[in-house]
């Protein structure tokens, strides 16, 4: 897959580093704790992305759209991302499951 890097970078960083999952939940709602998450933020180019790095993206995009954590104004003044960017990172052709409800 093919993602834009400096998106999927602000998405995981979001993810990782931002106040919006409890630490004691982040390996549930991700499936992957925030120390491997971390690791692949570091190391990875965000351009051709392994199956791991997928699902990695992808959980976190849905989690920031959709998990109740009342911070959007953060997600956008700190992190720059809006609904609408998550949104389009999750399009049919990236994420063909997801339903048409995340869109």
């Amino acid at each position: 897959m093919k993602a834009d890097a400096e998106l999927a970078i602000k998405i995981i960083h979001a993810g990782v580093e931002g106040p919006f999952f409890p630490d004691w939940e982040y390996s549930t709602l991700m499936g992957f704790r925030r120390d491997e998450a971390a690791d692949l933020l570091a190391h990875t180019d965000w351009i051709d992305l392994t199956k791991e790095q997928e699902t990695l993206l992808k959980n976190t995009a849905v989690m920031l759209l959709t998990y109740p954590h009342k911070k959007r104004d953060i997600l956008a003044t700190e992190y720059g991302l809006r609904p609408d960017d998550l949104k389009s990172l999750l399009s049919a052709d990236r994420f063909p499951g997801l339903t048409d409800d995340l869109r």
